[in-house]
């Protein structure tokens, strides 16, 4: 029986998802290096993770030498319908026909947060999902008059690319504040028994 529960709890210690920080956490704020993110073909992702990380009062980002290594997976950004309209014909009048006139812009991105000096992971594998809502204009328009209206009522092709930035911003503080919160749990719990 003993032995029994001594294999479970060894084998939910080691488990890679998450791994006790207070000796790396314990001292100065860590510095984090981020190579471009898998999947991030425009960069905007890795962009976000980058700003985000330079606006933390917890983490300091360093290009080459940092302490921990950001390392972060993202998927193709997937798009839905969320809401439809009544098509209008060229005098203006509202057709039977139905057409979508706003998406949901949904991504997904795997990290992992390892501390370089002793190759162990701190954080993850972890998934992280978000969604932006964005309206547009079904049918192409004529001119470019609306290409620079941040998505709204955009044809749907430069709307969803207008879309990513915010998107991609809330996908970076939420694996920021992830982050951040390992740290500020790690000094609670140091506070606590010191």
């Amino acid at each position: 029986m003993k032995i029994t529960l001594s294999l479970v709890l060894l084998l939910l210690t080691s488990s890679c998802y998450y791994t006790s920080s207070k000796e790396f956490f314990s001292g100065a704020s860590p510095t984090v290096s981020i190579p471009y993110a898998k999947g991030d073909t425009t960069g905007e992702l890795t962009n976000a993770l980058i700003k985000t990380i330079c606006s933390s009062t917890t983490l300091i980002y360093d290009n080459d030498d940092g302490d921990l290594n950001l390392s972060v997976q993202l998927s193709e950004p997937s798009q839905e319908n969320i809401s439809f309209q009544y098509r209008k014909n060229s005098n203006g009048e509202l057709e039977d026909k139905l057409e979508p006139s706003e998406n949901r812009l949904t991504a997904k991105v795997l990290f992992t947060l390892t501390n370089l000096n002793t190759n162990t992971v701190i954080l993850g594998p972890l998934f992280i999902e978000e969604s932006v809502n964005y309206d547009f204009d079904f049918q192409p328009i004529q001119s470019n008059i609306n290409i620079f209206s941040l998505g709204q009522l955009n044809y749907i092709d430069e709307a969803t690319k207008v879309a990513l930035t915010p998107l991609y911003q809330k996908l970076a503080k939420k694996i920021v504040s992830s982050i951040e919160n390992i740290w500020w749990k790690d000094r609670e719990d140091e506070e606590k028994s010191g």
